[in-house]
């Protein structure tokens, strides 16, 4: 048996062995659903038993006790509304002295950080920074440089009178490197 299908079957029998214990999982959830539900019937019958056994021990009726539950039910919504209100403005208000807090304490640790900047180098307000100043002449000499550059260039009207034209052009040579027309001047030596 090779190492892939060795592999294989590892895979497989664990992918079975997951399987089922979900499998029992599953059924155990399902199990212990219907118990509970069972045990909150028997302690809700027991407890209504109870609560009827100590009714007819006062003589309440039953409707009368359900009145009361219900206005009871009704007080504790309304006192609840209002502490939920309650909490809501004390939260509100506590924001808002906190906010202001804040604002207080940034104003005063701007100006405690410009007391202690002034303790630990007291001439720095004194010397004004000339780096500005510099940026411009800079900028100035850049701009001069920029514009000498994109001057147009010098125009003559009249031309210079220029030498002989036929001295300068070249003299063709045959094949076997002499001269073809002896009637052209070699141009001079430099």
């Amino acid at each position: 048996m090779d190492e892939v299908e060795a592999m294989t079957r590892a895979g497989e029998r664990m992918g079975h062995a997951v399987g089922a214990g979900l499998h029992r999982a599953r059924i155990g959830a399902v199990h212990a659903g219907q118990q509970g539900y069972r045990a909150s019937r028997e302690m809700a019958a027991k407890a209504a038993a109870e609560a009827h056994r100590r009714l007819s021990a006062h003589g309440a009726a039953p409707e009368q006790v359900q009145s009361a539950v219900v206005d009871q039910a009704d007080l504790v919504r309304r006192r609840l509304g209002k502490a939920q209100d309650e909490l809501t403005h004390r939260s509100r208000r506590a924001r808002k002295r906190m906010d202001r807090q804040r604002r207080d304490l940034a104003k005063r640790t701007r100006a405690a950080r410009r007391e202690i900047a002034a303790a630990v180098r007291p001439d720095r307000r004194r010397h004004r920074r000339r780096w500005p100043w510099a940026i411009a002449v800079l900028a100035a000499a850049l701009g001069v440089a920029v514009v000498l550059t994109r001057r147009p260039q010098e125009v003559h009207l009249q031309e210079e009178p220029q030498g002989d034209d036929r001295a300068e052009m070249p003299m063709p040579h045959s094949r076997d490197g002499q001269a073809r027309n002896e009637h052209v001047r070699p141009s001079p030596a430099p």
